[in-house]
């Protein structure tokens, strides 16, 4: 699968499920409180009309607040069906916004995630880095989470972030482009 956003203009567009050997596609629904990609909506209508499974995923910014970016996100995104992926939670070095601290990173994170989850009646995915993990997502909390890892050293396996050693990852982004 691929994930989308406004960056992609119109790639949806050029996307069909009888041609592509893509059987998902996630795209970005918000960015911290105020923003919601201009192009969700869109996509959030065409990719199952294309005969794909698609999700959606919220880009965290560590200067909002975790509980309105997540009711944000849910309000976006609407009521799931049974076949769209979870409700999946980005947190990448762009989104600290110069926030540092990172117990109270952690601690909104799981505010986030509650949220998310007691809402939406469905357990968030994490996509973040093996690296980043290891710095921000080091509390044991989070390996309740699925793992969406993000690692494009072009190995056999991601390489997995502490917190989830022994669960795992449930889906491996392998590179940043759909070379």
């Amino acid at each position: 699968g691929i994930d989308i956003s406004a960056y992609q203009a119109d790639e949806i567009d050029l996307l069909n499920s009888k041609q592509d050997t893509l059987s998902f596609i996630i795209c970005r629904a918000t960015l911290g409180v105020p923003v919601t990609d201009p192009d969700f909506k869109n996509n959030w209508t065409l990719i199952p009309q294309k005969g794909f499974i698609r999700g959606a995923y919220h880009f965290y910014e560590c200067s909002d607040d975790p509980k309105q970016q997540a009711q944000h996100f849910i309000s976006v995104i609407g009521s799931l069906s049974a076949n769209d992926f979870p409700p999946i939670l980005d947190f990448e070095q762009a989104g600290l916004a110069g926030v540092t601290n990172v117990q109270q990173i952690q601690n909104d994170l799981l505010i986030f995630l509650s949220e998310v989850e007691t809402t939406t009646g469905r357990t968030p995915v994490i996509y973040v880095s093996p690296d980043f993990a290891d710095i921000y997502l080091n509390n044991n909390a989070f390996a309740k989470y699925p793992l969406y890892v993000a690692d494009y050293d072009g190995l056999n396996q991601p390489q997995i972030p502490a917190t989830w050693k022994s669960a795992g990852w449930k889906f491996w982004q392998k590179n940043d482009s759909v070379k």
